[in-house]
């Protein structure tokens, strides 16, 4: 049997299960589902040899890429010296960068745990029904009508554990404005949701990439306020040495 709900449909989505009495190809479903451009609908128009590897690539989830994406990112940056940030090349671990300040990293590490399960749980909200029915547990129906409050104190933890790494590595404020507006975004994702619409769910779900990008701005631009603070302080220790 092929399902494909209406709200997964406008977004390129199909959960499809197969019995032996009827099989279908998913693009049965695009015939008739609405004219619209997404991910999902370009990764099953493409060939049959290139579907393989545009998946592997997460071409038809561009979301869960992002999500994935932007803790890397922040960690990367995070760890990279003042003037780093905007040249490397190759994604690299903070192990790497900073190999003596591994401990600095947990406090961000805690942070990406909490944020994914915040958007994770939101997302999980979106097949509740599905997941009861199959038997499937998640943070949605364990929090249940609970879980604003569960993704609140989550939230405070995330957010608080990127104070302190930001704290820890000498960041500036141009990195705390972007972490109160990355505060901001998260108080307006679980204050406005509503577990039971699963649109809803989905569009809190997806605007974590742009919180993403929020901090990962606050990030870059705190790191080069930070390295023409320190050439500064060169500069004027220089003048002190040569009035001596």
């Amino acid at each position: 049997m092929l399902t494909a709900g209406p709200s997964l449909c406008r977004f390129g989505v199909y959960r499809i299960s197969s019995s032996i009495g009827d099989r279908r190809d998913a693009s049965a479903i695009l015939k008739h589902a609405p004219h619209k451009l997404s991910a999902a609908a370009i990764v099953e128009l493409a060939p049959k040899r290139v579907q393989p590897y545009l998946k592997l690539m997460r071409v038809d989830k561009p979301a869960g890429t992002w999500l994935l994406y932007w803790p890397c990112t922040w960690s990367i940056a995070l760890a990279s010296p003042p003037g780093a940030t905007l040249n490397w090349g190759v994604l690299i671990a903070w192990s790497h960068l900073a190999p003596n300040e591994l401990n600095t990293v947990i406090p961000l590490f805690i942070a990406n745990v909490l944020h994914t399960v915040i958007y994770d749980t939101i997302y999980s909200h979106q097949d509740k029904a599905d997941d009861i029915v199959a038997g499937v547990k998640s943070t949605a129906l364990l929090f249940g009508d609970s879980t604003k409050y569960w993704l609140t104190g989550f939230a405070t933890l995330m957010v608080s554990g990127l104070t302190v790494t930001g704290a820890l590595v000498g960041q500036t404020w141009p990195y705390y404005c972007m972490l109160g507006a990355t505060a901001a975004q998260l108080s307006w994702q679980i204050g406005t949701l509503k577990i039971d619409e699963p649109d809803d769910c989905w569009t809190k779900f997806r605007s974590n990439q742009w919180l993403g990008a929020m901090l990962f701005v606050g990030i870059v631009a705190g790191n080069l306020l930070r390295k023409q603070e320190r050439e500064e302080e060169e500069q004027e220790q220089h003048r002190h040495l040569s009035a001596q």
